[in-house]
C-alpha cells in the first residue's frame, strides 16, 4: 500500500481524537478560548489527514466535492474553512470575482451528530469567443450543513463585458466577491458584495467588490475582480487592466498540509497559489488591450490577458486556481487578432480541522510546530489582539510591509526593498491583551511599506517597512531599517542587512532583502535587470522553512523587439530568470515582485497561450503578501506600465512552549 493511501484515505474509517481548545482566535468567543470543547470527537467524511502526518498538531478532513460529514463520538469543537467557486472573467472584460471565503472558529459539534451534507461550489465556466453574452460566468456556492441549519460561502461574481453598454449582459455580477467592470465601459456597474448575508457568531466572512473602469478609450482595460482580502483594482490609464484583489491569508489551512489531498492535475497549482500562509480567494485580473497584462490576486486569481499584439492568435486569459476559489482573468481586447477566451473560475473547497492540544493564550491562527505553540496574525483577517492571562515567555517573529517598486518617470525603475524582520526570543510577556498591527505593503500612493508592531507599552516589537524603488534607472531600494544586523537573544532585534543593488544602463537594480543585498543588474539590451535580495529564513513558524523580507526585482528597458530580461524578485533570484522569476501557468514564483521587461515582438511566448504576447512580463509585479517582500520595478517605453508592483503585506508570529 502506498504512503499516500496509508495517510490520505477517503474517509469512512474514523479517527478518534480529543478536541480541547483550538486556541481561540480573538473574536470574543467563550467556546474554544484557552480550554475549549469537551471531546472526544469521532469524525468521518472527506479525505482525512491525521495529526501526525499534518505536522502542525491538527487532524484535517478535506472536501473537494459534495460529500457528508458525521461525528459518531462525543461533542467537541472544530475549525472550518469554506471557499466558494470563483467566477470567470469577461471578454475584453473585467476579472472574475473570487468565491467568498468563510472561517469558522471553534464551531461546536454535537455528540452523535450527523450525517450532514457538504456541497463544494465549482468555478464559473470560461466565456469563449464569440458568445452572445460576453460577460463571465458566476461561480457556485459552498454550503456546510449542520444540526439546525447551514452556512453558505457565496459564489464569485462574473467579470463584466467590455466595449460599452450596461445592463444584465454588460454589468459585472455581485457575489461573495464581485466581478470587475469590462474595458471601455464606464457606465457599467461593478460587482458588489452580496448584502445582506446571514451572520453567525462562529463564522467570519471575507469578500470585496470588483474594480471600476473609469479610464476609457481604445487602449483601456477592464477592472480587477474582487478578492477575499481587498477590492479589485480600477483599470489603468493606458492599455492595462486592473489587478485582481488579493485573497485572505489563513495560515490554519496551509498548502504543505492540504495539498496531498488535492487531485493530482491541480496539486502543483494549488501548492504554489496557497503556499504556507493559506492564501484563498484571489480575484481575477482585468483584460488589457495592447501592451500589459494584469495580475490576478494572490490566492489563485488568474492573470488578465493583454490582447494579441502580434496578430497571430487569440487572447486567452489565465483561469483561477482550482480549490482556491480564485477568479478567472478577463481576456484582452483584440489588436489585429482574434478575441479568445476568458479564464474560468477556480473551484471551491471545504476543510475541517481539530486538535488534542490546548493553548495558553488567545488570538490569531494557531498551529503546533515542534515544541512550540504558534499564533499567526495576518492583515485584514479581523484579529488584532494576543491575550495571555498569565505571564508567558514568548518569541516574536515579524516582518514589515515590503516597499513598492518605483513608479517610473523615465527609463526603468528599481525594485522595492523587503520589510525589516523583527526577531526576539525569551521575552517575559506580562499578562494582558497586546495590540497587533500588520504593516501593509507599499502602493503607488504610499510607496514605503508599513511597520508591523505588537504591544508598544510592553514588548514594543516593531518591524520596519521596506523602502520604495527609484523612479528611474538606478539602484534598488534598501530593506526596511537598513542597516541593522540583529541579535534575537540580546538585541538589536531588527534584521535588515540588505542594500539595493546597482543598475547598468537602462536596467535597474533589485531591492535589498532582510538577509542579503540585491543582485546587480547585468545591462539593458541583451542582458538582465537586478535581482531582489534574500529574506531571512525561519523553520519554527510553519511546517516548512519560510523566508521573510525579500527584495523586489529591477525593471529593464530596451527597444521593442530586442531581447532583454527583467530582474527576478528574491528569494533565489538568478541572473537569467524566466519571465522575471515566475511561471505564470502554475503560480510558481519568487517572493519578491518580478520587475518588468520590454518585450514587443511577434511570436513571443511569455503568456498562457503559445503564439501571442500576453504582456505579463511588461508589468512590475507585487511582492507576496504575508512575506513583507518588495514589489518589482517597471519601465516606460510606450507609457503603458508606469506603476511599479505593490509591496507584500507583513505578518507576525508569537511562539511559546506548548
Amino acid at each position: 500500500m502506498s504512503i499516500f493511501r496509508d495517510f490520505f484515505v477517503k474517509e469512512k474509517p474514523v479517527f478518534t481524537g480529543i478536541a480541547r481548545g483550538l486556541g481561540g482566535f480573538g473574536f470574543g468567543l467563550t467556546v474554544g478560548g484557552g480550554g475549549g470543547g469537551t471531546g472526544p470527537l469521532s469524525l468521518s467524511g472527506g479525505t482525512k489527514i491525521p495529526a501526525a502526518t499534518a505536522g502542525d498538531g491538527y487532524t484535517y478532513h478535506v472536501f473537494t466535492g459534495t460529500d457528508t460529514w458525521e461525528n459518531s463520538g462525543s461533542a467537541g469543537v472544530v475549525d472550518i474553512l469554506l471557499v466558494a467557486g470563483g467566477a470567470s472573467g469577461g471578454l475584453s472584460g473585467g476579472g472574475g470575482g473570487a468565491g467568498g471565503v468563510a472561517f469558522g472558529n471553534s464551531f461546536p459539534i454535537g455528540n452523535s451528530d450527523g450525517p450532514y451534507t457538504i456541497t463544494v461550489g465549482s468555478g464559473g465556466a470560461a466565456t469563449p469567443h464569440p458568445s452572445p453574452d460576453h460577460r463571465g460566468r458566476d461561480g457556485s456556492d459552498t454550503t456546510f450543513n449542520f444540526n439546525g441549519g447551514s452556512y453558505v460561502a457565496r459564489r464569485g461574481g462574473a467579470g463584466g463585458k467590455g466595449n460599452s453598454g450596461n445592463g444584465p449582459t454588460n454589468d459585472a455580477s455581485p457575489g461573495g466577491s464581485g466581478g470587475g467592470v469590462g474595458r471601455d465601459n464606464p457606465s457599467a456597474s461593478i460587482g458588489a458584495v452580496f448584502s445582506p448575508q446571514p451572520s453567525s457568531p462562529f463564522f467570519t466572512r471575507y469578500g470585496n467588490a470588483g474594480g471600476a473602469g473609469p479610464n476609457t478609450g481604445g487602449g483601456s482595460g477592464g477592472g480587477g475582480g474582487g478578492g477575499a482580502s481587498e477590492a479589485g483594482k480600477t483599470n489603468k490609464p493606458a492599455a492595462n487592466g486592473g489587478d485582481g484583489g488579493h485573497g485572505i491569508l489563513i495560515p490554519a489551512f496551509p498548502a504543505p498540509v492540504i495539498a496531498p489531498t488535492i487531485p493530482s492535475p491541480n496539486r502543483t497549482n494549488f501548492t504554489n497559489a496557497v503556499r504556507h500562509y493559506g492564501a484563498y480567494g484571489g480575484g481575477g485580473g482585468g483584460g488589457g488591450y495592447q501592451y500589459g497584462g494584469s495580475s490576478g490576486g494572490n490566492g489563485g486569481g488568474g492573470w488578465g490577458d493583454a490582447g494579441n499584439l502580434s496578430g497571430s492568435g487569440p487572447s486567452v486569459a489565465q483561469p483561477g486556481a482550482d480549490y482556491t476559489g480564485g477568479g478567472g482573468g478577463g481576456s484582452g481586447g483584440s489588436n489585429g487578432g482574434v478575441t479568445g477566451s476568458s479564464g474560468k473560475g477556480g473551484d471551491g473547497l471545504c476543510v475541517i480541522r481539530y486538535t488534542e492540544n490546548t493553548t495558553k493564550a488567545t488570538g490569531g491562527f494557531v498551529s503546533y510546530i515542534g515544541s512550540k505553540t504558534v499564533h499567526a496574525f495576518t492583515r485584514n483577517c479581523g484579529m488584532t489582539e494576543f491575550t495571555n492571562s498569565t505571564v508567558l515567555t514568548v518569541d516574536v517573529v515579524a516582518v514589515g510591509g515590503g516597499g513598492a517598486g518605483g513608479t517610473v518617470q523615465s527609463s526603468a525603475s528599481s525594485g522595492g526593498g523587503g520589510g525589516g524582520v523583527y526577531y526576539r526570543t525569551g521575552y517575559s510577556l506580562p499578562a494582558s491583551p497586546h495590540n497587533i498591527s500588520i504593516g501593509a505593503g507599499g502602493t503607488n500612493a504610499v510607496a514605503a511599506g508599513g511597520n508591523t508592531t505588537m504591544s508598544p507599552n510592553t514588548i514594543a516589537a516593531s518591524a520596519t517597512g521596506g523602502n520604495k524603488g527609484n523612479q528611474s534607472a538606478g539602484t534598488g531600494a534598501n530593506s526596511g531599517g537598513y542597516p541593522s544586523n540583529g541579535n534575537a537573544a540580546s538585541g538589536p532585534y531588527l534584521f535588515s542587512k540588505g542594500s539595493g543593488s546597482s543598475s547598468s544602463g537602462n536596467a535597474s537594480g533589485g531591492g535589498g532583502g532582510a538577509e542579503s543585498n540585491g543582485i546587480n543588474a547585468g545591462g539593458d539590451c541583451g542582458s538582465y535587470g537586478g535581482g531582489g535580495g534574500g529574506g531571512k529564513p525561519f523553520t519554527n513558524v510553519a511546517t516548512i522553512e519560510i523566508k521573510l523580507g525579500s527584495g523586489g526585482g529591477g525593471a529593464n528597458r530596451c527597444s521593442p523587439g530586442a531581447t532583454n530580461t527583467a530582474g527576478a524578485g528574491g528569494d533565489n533570484a538568478a541572473p537569467y530568470p524566466t519571465v522575471g522569476g515566475w511561471d505564470i501557468t502554475t503560480w510558481a514564483r519568487n517572493q519578491g515582485g518580478p520587475g518588468a521587461s520590454e518585450n514587443y515582438s511577434a511570436g513571443a511566448t511569455q503568456g498562457p497561450q503559445s503564439n501571442a504576447v500576453a504582456g505579463l512580463s511588461r508589468v512590475g509585479n507585487y511582492g507576496l503578501p504575508g512575506t513583507g517582500s518588495g514589489g518589482g520595478g517597471t519601465h516606460q517605453y510606450t507609457n503603458e506600465s508606469t506603476s511599479g508592483g505593490f509591496g507584500g503585506d507583513g505578518i507576525l508570529y508569537v511562539l511559546y512552549d506548548t
